[in-house]
């Protein structure tokens, strides 16, 4: 966020965030306690937008239930490497207490922000149960539906794969974990406030 502040009083902007009344409370204070902010500008990605989707917390939530409904599987993949989504391997590492292995040829910008934020979660071990993968790259039977997650602009899908079920069928629901005809888990995570957060 920045904050500038001149004759024309104080003025704040939060830049491309999702921000939440934690963050809100975070603020610091200004310099002059008695000045008030005149002017605040928020990312309004979705300020036109009625759609509900699930809290970061509840997120990171669904994300560990999805996984906890599959305690034999031996790999689970995470489709998590953008900045701002650090919390969640942060919480499935601890919920797990295991390690997560980011390739660090195929994603340096992942593995350099988790080396610096959170090092103790990262893992060189490709035998870890939990991996960090980039967007495009799930299976190629998943096109459809990763074309669909992709029309959804600002909203990071969680994936978790296992054998497709064939009863399974796609719904189109933001607010609830889904898993598509392929065996893959999504999980709506927005990356910017939904038009409630900012009213």
């Amino acid at each position: 966020m920045f904050l500038f502040e001149g004759a024309f009083g104080a003025m704040l902007h939060t830049g491309d965030c999702r921000l939440r009344t934690d963050c809100v409370h975070a603020l610091p204070l200004l310099p002059h306690p008695s000045r008030r902010i005149e002017y605040i500008f928020l990312d309004c990605t979705f300020a036109q937008c009625t759609l509900q989707f699930p809290t970061k917390h509840d997120s990171i939530c669904q994300v560990i239930s999805c996984i906890w409904k599959h305690p034999n599987a031996p790999a689970v993949y995470l489709v998590c490497d953008m900045l701002g989504q650090e919390d969640v391997l942060f919480e499935v590492s601890r919920s797990f207490g295991s390690k997560i292995h980011v390739d660090k040829d195929k994603n340096p910008d992942c593995h350099y922000r988790l080396s610096h934020v959170a090092p103790e979660i990262l893992t060189n071990d490709p035998v870890s149960r939990f991996h960090v993968m980039s967007f495009p790259q799930l299976s190629d039977r998943a096109t459809e539906i990763l074309a669909l997650a992709r029309s959804r602009p600002s909203s990071q899908w969680y994936a978790y794969c296992e054998a497709p079920e064939a009863s399974v069928k796609w719904r189109t629901v933001l607010t609830e974990p889904m898993q598509d005809e392929f065996g893959v888990w999504h999980v709506c995570l927005s990356m910017h406030s939904s038009r409630e957060e900012l009213e």
